[in-house]
């Protein structure tokens, strides 16, 4: 048997199959193993004292590591700390500052409304300064020639007395009786301009044919020595528009102007009631044709303003037109003058009033 099936066997050999060779190459087998196993030993005292340090130095490395981290854990909560109240201040300075911006915003926005309060009631103030100047002028003018209207009777009846006729008596009392009348109703058409310029008045149905009517009665009424001609041209009698109570000034300042800016000893008025349409809307269109002094081109959008001119040619018309212009704007309706003939401002007037249709 020799060492390699020695070594094979799977069980114990006997004494006797074993020669003194194979226990001399037994005995040098057993002895090289012997080294190997103490340099086995010898490698792995090494190792494992080295892995014993190098346990160690990992367990300071871990240590020291740990000690770094736990530091700079500390470190990093104390900033998320500091962010945090940081954050927690930014937020408040936030809230207010954005408090402070409403405040600042609400501030502003009620400075422009005081401002915008303040801006209408200067215009206000400015525009009822300007009414009450026109309102002095218009008044001051119109009074002034009524009085030396009424002064004139009253000092051809004082000259006269003592060989008056109840003819000229009545006369005179006629022309006193008129002037004291145009003098009512220019106080009624200020405070009517007034009360226009300051509120809506209350619109409704009304019959303008017989208000107009009415209007040509009480001209005839106020000028009983004048011979005034007035003829209506109408399609039917039956005229139904949508305004206020105050046509009858309308109508009554238009059918006065014709008379008292008329030279003519027969004045002539024509009035033409018709329908038109006028930007998409349908209206009834009233007309009043004179003979009388004309009105220049250069005043023809004046008069519905109470523009005045100083001197000759403050005619005392403005204020009735500039109110009968407010009437009618304020009901959506519309009035303009024209020539009577066209090119030839002397020849009279066509005075032009568009109203709503009435339902």
């Amino acid at each position: 048997m020799n060492l390699e099936d020695l070594l094979n066997c799977k069980t114990l050999p006997k004494k006797d199959d074993l020669t003194d060779e194979d226990l001399a190459r037994l005995f040098i087998k057993y002895k090289g193993l012997l080294k190997k196993i103490e340099r086995d030993k010898a490698f792995w005292a090494a190792t494992n004292e080295n892995l014993k340090r190098a346990y160690s130095k990992l367990d300071e490395l871990v240590e020291e590591r740990t000690i770094e981290l736990k530091t700079v854990n500390e470190q990093l909560q104390q900033e998320l700390n500091k962010r945090k109240r940081a954050e927690e201040k930014i937020k408040e300075y936030s809230e207010k500052l954005e408090k402070k911006v409403l405040d600042l915003e609400k501030s502003i926005i009620e400075r422009k409304r005081a401002e915008k309060r303040v801006t209408e009631s200067e215009r206000q103030y400015r525009k009822a300064y300007q009414r009450v100047d026109l309102y002095k002028d218009l008044f001051a003018h119109d009074v002034n020639n009524l009085l030396q209207s009424i002064q004139s009777a009253v000092d051809m009846i004082l000259v006269n007395k003592d060989s008056l006729d109840q003819r000229f008596s009545d006369r005179m009392i006629a022309i006193i009786d008129v002037q004291v009348r145009r003098g009512k109703r220019l106080v009624e058409n200020i405070t009517k301009l007034s009360e226009i310029e300051d509120k809506k008045a209350f619109m409704k149905v009304v019959d303008a044919y017989s208000v107009l009517i009415q209007s040509i009665e009480y001209i005839h009424t106020c000028f009983p020595d004048k011979t005034i001609n007035i003829k209506v041209d109408s399609e039917n009698k039956e005229l139904k528009i949508l305004f206020n109570d105050l046509l009858s000034d309308i109508f009554d300042n238009i059918l006065l102007n014709a008379v008292l800016h008329n030279n003519n000893e027969v004045i002539q008025i024509l009035i033409k009631i018709s329908k038109t349409q006028e930007n998409n809307r349908q209206y009834n269109k009233i007309e009043f044709i004179d003979n009388g002094i004309g009105i220049p081109d250069n005043r023809k959008n004046a008069i519905f303003k109470g523009i005045y001119r100083s001197g000759k040619d403050k005619i005392g018309m403005g204020l009735g037109l500039s109110l009968v212009s407010k009437i009618i704007k304020k009901v959506k309706g519309d009035i303009r003058v024209e020539d009577n003939i066209k090119g030839d401002y002397s020849k009279g007037s066509n005075f032009i009033l568009l109203f709503p249709e009435g339902n």
